[in-house]
């Protein structure tokens, strides 16, 4: 038999090595595509949550806000009738109105 030169046998060696890496790296790219895949649904997900958590947000406070002005005017006329019922002695106050505003 004839014996293989030394070349060959470390070209052959070297050519292996080669492919286990390309091979691993191979793996670790699906194993990443995998995982990105998996963080894209639990984003998704999380996303679709906090809007639906925004909307009830924004809804209590429309909520509160038509509460406050109904408390503020039902205040404004129970002071206006304190007022003019009964006299505050020697007490001055003043009654200070805010422009509304709007945001959308």
């Amino acid at each position: 038999m004839a014996k293989l030169p030394v070349e060959y046998i470390i070209l052959g060696v070297g050519c292996a090595l080669t492919w286990l890496i390309f091979i691993l790296t191979l793996a670790k790219f699906s194993k990443l595509c995998s995982q990105f895949t998996s963080f894209r649904k639990n984003v998704e997900t999380d996303l679709t949550g906090m809007g639906t958590n925004i909307r009830k947000m924004q809804i209590s406070f429309q909520e509160l806000t038509v509460e406050q002005r109904r408390t503020n005017k039902l205040l404004i006329e129970l002071i206006e009738a304190q007022k003019n019922a009964n006299p505050l002695n020697g007490l001055e106050y003043e009654l200070v109105e805010e422009e509304e505003v709007i945001q959308d």
